[in-house]
């Protein structure tokens, strides 16, 4: 019964969990310049377009230049504040990719609580504020 109920979402969220618009997303933004940290449902378009990519997992090994280095996020919004806490920096959303469900009929009651949707923003690390010189 698990595996048909299970292949049944998928198949009813087939659109919903398509990585094209992710990659597009990563690749309009990313450069293999870039240095990324990602949640792991946007690892595979970071890794396509970035130079190098830093998982969940890598967090509470990264070394101060390995943080200073990072200029991207691919991640969840609600993550946010928890990788300021880890990276530090100020960001700035540059686009966010939020598919839209299209569950319905049977499976539309089901399928939310048994997939989630790669709700994910691109964030780029924000430039500090140039001192203004007042002439004197």
């Amino acid at each position: 019964m698990g595996l048909p109920a299970r292949l049944a979402v998928t198949v009813a969220q087939w659109e919903l969990r398509d990585p094209r618009p992710l990659d597009e997303l990563a690749a309009r933004h990313l450069t293999d310049a870039d240095w990324v940290y990602c949640d792991w449902a946007g690892y595979y378009a970071a890794r396509a377009h970035a130079g190098e990519v830093f998982l969940y997992a890598y967090r509470t090994q990264l070394t101060p230049s390995e943080k200073a280095d990072i200029d991207a996020l691919l991640i969840r919004p609600e993550q946010l504040s928890e990788i300021r806490f880890w990276i530090g920096g100020e960001w700035e959303a540059v686009e966010r990719h939020t598919p839209v469900p299209r569950v319905s009929g049977p499976l539309g009651f089901r399928a939310a609580g048994v997939a989630e949707a790669y709700e994910l923003t691109l964030y780029r690390r924000a430039e500090p504020p140039v001192p203004s010189v007042e002439p004197r």
